[in-house]
């Protein structure tokens, strides 16, 4: 029963995720209607909360400022940190990506 009931959880949790799982589960409410999720659209909001909070926080005005050492590649143009923006860019892309091969497998 615990299974059954991850199982279901999970179904509408994750129905944004992949097209078969638009329809929540009998019982369940749900969205109506849900498009699945790319990695750019997981990526873009991380990048760009990381941008704004690093321009911020590097400017002083953030809750606990820092800088970069040294070694940090800074961007050109944006002169934020290559190492906050790739966490953000690369990471999201790839839980979606994992997300949805476990999906399939379901």
């Amino acid at each position: 029963m615990a299974r059954s009931a991850g199982r279901i959880a999970a179904r509408h949790l994750l129905s944004g995720l992949h097209p078969t799982l638009r329809a929540p589960p009998s019982g369940l409410a749900g969205p109506a209607t849900s498009t699945p999720c790319c990695p750019l659209q997981a990526a873009a909001p991380g990048v760009l909360a990381t941008a704004i909070i690093e321009r911020l926080a590097l400017a002083g005005f953030w809750f606990d400022s820092w800088t970069y050492s040294a070694a940090m590649p800074i961007v050109p143009g944006i002169g934020v940190g290559l190492s906050p923006l790739l966490q953000w860019g690369v990471l999201p892309p790839l839980v979606v990506w994992f997300v949805k091969r476990q999906i399939r497998t379901v």
